[in-house]
């Protein structure tokens, strides 16, 4: 029987593992039950087992969480990863929430996950890890026993909101021993600096911060000890800002960042209580009182600004600020941002040497095509426009060409000379008439906000935003009573779903195993036939050679009679 062939089977084993390791490395949807990728890769064929067997880099993201074969998986990744590197994801958020647990029982599952990648610790290339206070602190005494981490690049730590149960980190988290290593780069934290130990941050040139865990004043300053002159920081991304701040006297010094990047948490200038209004420090202005950023080449905003704040009038430019507030800006992105008449004329002033200008997902567009009377003409070193809509929607691109055109008119030292757009209609792209004629980006332009590169965090399907973690729990599963299982307290119920988790562990273990003895049976079968062709060939080879020698003798003795009889003759 012949089978059909697809195009992905005439492809080199080193392409397969490639696309394979893209498909291994792309994050897991919520509600996958699924086994991870490279297992369920490595059952297609025989073939595609062994290239799954012979690839180690397709075993390196090791993820842990609720799901209770992650675990078994965890230990089968670390094996067959060879001495790859590995990515770890750690999440024991969920372990506190389940009805049947007590306190102590949730606090097992880090002792065990440590169990299965500590003796590696020093392969960690990536560790991300979100637990509870109790939990980060078992983590912490690991870490400072732990043997040299000399791969490690990324870390990322996140503490679970642990306001109701009363507890917080009783002792901090040695962050020293992840600067052992030569390669580390990039930081995350969402938890409070008070339990973290402040260490000189060197050669980390990446800093990832949720404000909304450090708002207060003694976490601000744990902030203002990492940053200052002497830091090696050069980019920054801080997220969920909240722009009703306490009063600081003093900005926090950060010229040594050149990238910045700011997740707004509420708009400018409103007040949820009550209708919007105007604070001292409820604005724009909030970041700059809170940050002080002289050299920064790259500023990415998320939100804050609205079309409706800011037709209302309610946006006051401070009276100590000085045109241009980021005098060496070269690039500015803003995303989710609603482009109001006085708010884009702010956003204007940021700097006149912006030559990069990326809109995501913005609104209010249109005011871009307007000018004031008696100014100058804005952004006179822009050369180059990127304008994305969201996922899944055509780009509204009907002001483009206008602007395009506008600037153009204003002769070629103003004109646009590159043109980013997401996928539109031939339509639109039409009714442009530029030249040269735009590109089409068909996929998503990077972003700080996006996270840590190769970090393995997740990315929701909405706004493609780094969330806490890697892997998203799939919603609670709901017992035969209809209820959800941690509502339910019918032993009958509980014996069922244990009744069905087994017989699915069972499943899994007998496929595998009879996975492994197909393999068996088939390569000995294989080897078999191998041998009975081997031996054919050895006969055949013997039989040709017993046939040349008869063939030889019968030659040799007519020789010597026809000589025999010349010599007589």
């Amino acid at each position: 029987m012949s089978w059909w062939k697809s195009a992905i089977d005439n492809l080199p084993n080193e392409v397969l593992a490639l696309i394979l390791k893209l498909v291994a490395d792309f994050p897991e949807p919520s509600w996958n039950r699924a086994p991870p990728s490279p297992v369920a890769a490595s059952r297609v064929s025989r073939r595609w087992r062994v290239v799954c067997l012979g690839s180690p880099e397709l075993w390196t993201n090791i993820r842990i969480s609720l799901r209770s074969r992650s675990w078994s998986w965890a230990a089968i990744f670390v094996k067959r990863s060879g001495s790859q590197p590995l990515d770890i994801s750690i999440n024991l958020e969920a372990y506190i929430y389940q009805a049947h647990m007590s306190f102590l029982q949730a606090m097992v599952p880090m002792g065990k996950a440590l169990a299965i990648v500590g003796p590696h610790v020093g392969r960690w290339r990536s560790i991300a890890l979100r637990g509870w206070p109790d939990q980060i602190d078992e983590f912490g005494d690991f870490l400072a026993k732990a043997p040299s981490i000399s791969r490690l690049e990324s870390a990322h730590f996140s503490t679970v909101n642990s306001t109701f149960w009363g507890c917080s980190a009783r002792r901090q988290l040695p962050l020293s021993r992840l600067f052992e290593s030569e390669s580390f780069r990039w930081l995350r934290l969402r938890i409070s600096l008070n339990s973290i130990e402040l260490t000189p941050l060197r050669a980390l040139h990446t800093l990832d911060v949720d404000f909304m865990a450090n708002r207060v004043s003694d976490d601000i300053q744990g902030l203002r000890a990492i940053l200052g002159p002497a830091s090696t920081l050069s980019t920054l991304v801080v997220r969920n800002f909240c722009p009703q701040i306490p009063s600081i006297l003093d900005p926090i010094d950060t010229s040594t960042i050149r990238s910045f990047a700011i997740s707004i948490y509420v708009p400018f200038y409103y007040d949820p209580y009550t209708i919007p209004t105007v604070y001292d420090s409820d604005g724009f202005e909030s970041i700059t009182r809170t940050f002080s950023l002289p050299n920064i080449e790259y500023l990415e905003i998320l939100g804050g600004f609205s079309c409706v704040e800011a037709d209302d009038n309610c946006i006051r430019v401070p009276a100590e600020w000085k045109a241009p507030l980021f005098p060496h800006l070269r690039t500015l992105r803003l995303e989710g941002v609603g482009l109001g008449r006085k708010g884009l004329a702010l956003i204007q002033s940021f700097s006149r040497e912006i030559t990069a200008l990326e809109l995501i997902n913005t609104t209010g567009n249109k005011h871009l095509l307007t000018t004031r009377r008696g100014r100058e003409q804005p952004w006179p070193a822009l050369r180059s426009l990127t304008v994305e809509a969201r996922v899944g929607e055509v780009l509204d691109a009907s002001w483009i060409a206008s602007f395009v055109a506008a600037r153009a008119a204003l002769g070629p030292n103003m004109s646009i000379s590159e043109l980013n757009l997401s996928p539109c209609t031939k339509s639109v792209l039409g009714a442009f008439g530029l030249n040269p004629a735009p590109t089409i980006r068909w996929l998503p332009t990077p972003a700080l906000l996006d996270g840590i590169p190769d970090g393995g965090f997740f990315f929701d399907h909405f706004d493609r935003r780094a969330v806490d973690f890697e892997y998203v729990e799939p919603p609670w599963p709901r017992c035969a009573c209809g209820r959800y299982e941690y509502e339910c307290y019918d032993y009958e119920c509980w014996s069922y779903l244990w009744n069905q988790e087994w017989k699915l562990v069972q499943d899994l273990e007998r496929l595998e195993t009879e996975i492994a003895e197909f393999l068996e049976v088939s390569t000995e079968l294989k080897r078999s036939r191998s041998l009975g062709r081997n031996g054919r060939r050895v006969r055949r080879r013997n039989f040709k050679v017993v046939k040349v020698e008869r063939k030889s003798r019968k030659r040799s003795g007519r020789q010597r009679d026809l000589r025999e009889d010349f010599c007589v003759a």
